[in-house]
């Protein structure tokens, strides 16, 4: 015949409904920013970042001109090594600062100064 569901009671009491009106309730108005402070600063960077993307974009197309070898060349100077130049040595670092990540430089890295 029919099937018995069995009933389900809530362990900590009883389950309690309030049947009223669903009327609206006035309440005082919260005023809220439109913009965080944080948030319109990462607009200002973004910004600057543009503006700073743009300049450098114009001056590099101003940069890329054509120019023959010589002309290049003679702007570079005795200087500026060339793609060609096999006596050319590769960038130094400078002397402030460490070689290694930890700020240590890489022959004590790791390892306790023994005197």
């Amino acid at each position: 015949m029919g099937h018995v569901v069995q009933e389900v009671l809530p362990k900590a009491g009883l389950v309690y409904s309030e049947k009223s009106s669903l009327s609206e309730i006035l309440a005082k108005p919260k005023i809220l920013p439109l913009k965080s402070i944080t948030l319109e600063r990462i607009m200002e960077m973004e910004e600057r970042a543009q503006k700073i993307f743009e300049q450098t974009r114009q001056d590099s197309s101003q940069d890329d001109r054509p120019t023959t070898v010589g002309q290049k060349r003679a702007e570079e100077g005795p200087d500026r090594p060339t793609l060609g130049d096999s006596t050319s040595s590769p960038p130094s670092t400078s002397v402030g600062r460490p070689s290694s990540s930890a700020g240590r430089p890489a022959s004590s890295a790791g390892r306790p100064s023994v005197s």
